[in-house]
């Protein structure tokens, strides 16, 4: 598939329209019949939060260098790391999920990576504007650096959209992409610096971590954006759009050679 036709085939008006739609569907779907409905969404990661908030900062007494409240800190950084490992699990089982759709003749199967994407986006937008409202409420009023927020939250989204239609087109072949995403997710718990502070490394070991793990990227620009209005570090931005343009061409190179298939081994 030409680049031109594979972008064609996502952006255009009615299929625009139709990823919105199927977005909405898909995201009912999640909560559908239970009692508590799509407010599950937010429980666990609030309680999450909570718990973490409980343990580093009541219990271990934990401070940030600058005197930065501890869960706010916490917070802006976690929030993009959970909106990528939600839409990053939801992108890449996106075409087994939705098989019956994959086998339609006319369908376009090349919206669904999207449309986990924008489902999962729907959370994640909420809790932007919670962590915003939380950082008011201490003190950090709006500034004009606040506006790398906007950056970040679209790199976040472009980044997980590429690896979404790789994944999702790997996935189809091969089972275990599931369960590496879950593992690797949980490593990444660690490895990106949402506890702990990366100007507590070394330099070498800092640029390593964030070398090996993109998601630092995000996750600290975040928390820079919203607490300092912080710029992004210019090396790391090139590293990281380089980074996006690679795995890009692999997903257009791999979902097409491999779009035909699907439906075969689905």
């Amino acid at each position: 598939m030409s680049v031109k036709k594979f972008h064609s085939s996502i952006f255009n008006r009615d299929k625009i329209l139709n990823i919105f739609e199927l977005a909405k569907n898909d995201f009912r779907s999640k909560y559908a019949g239970s009692v508590l409905g799509v407010l599950w969404a937010f429980i666990y990661p609030c309680l999450t939060v909570v718990l973490y908030w409980f343990v580093f900062q009541v219990a271990l007494k934990s401070k940030t260098d600058d005197n930065v409240p501890y869960v706010l800190w916490l917070v802006s950084a976690l929030v993009p790391y959970l909106f990528f490992c939600d839409g990053l699990g939801g992108c890449a089982s996106a075409l087994t999920d939705y098989s019956y759709l994959v086998k339609k003749v006319r369908f376009d199967v090349s919206v669904l990576p999207a449309v986990r994407l924008i489902s999962a986006f729907f959370i994640h937008a909420v809790f932007i504007l919670l962590l915003l409202v939380t950082a008011l409420a201490f003190g950090y009023f709006p500034k004009i650096g606040n506006v790398w927020l906007i950056y970040y939250v679209l790199s976040e989204s472009i980044f997980l959209l590429v690896l979404g239609y790789l994944l999702s087109a790997l996935t189809v072949f091969f089972k275990d992409i599931k369960n590496i995403i879950s593992v690797l997710t949980q490593i990444g718990y660690w490895l990106t610096p949402l506890f702990w502070s990366s100007d507590s490394l070394t330099p070498w070991i800092r640029n390593l971590i964030f070398i090996i793990n993109p998601v630092s990227y995000i996750s600290e620009g975040f928390r820079n954006a919203v607490l300092y209005g912080g710029t992004p570090v210019v090396w790391y931005t090139i590293y990281f759009w380089g980074l996006v343009i690679v795995l890009d061409c692999s997903a257009k190179f791999i979902f097409g050679r491999c779009r035909s298939s699907f439906s075969d081994y689905i």
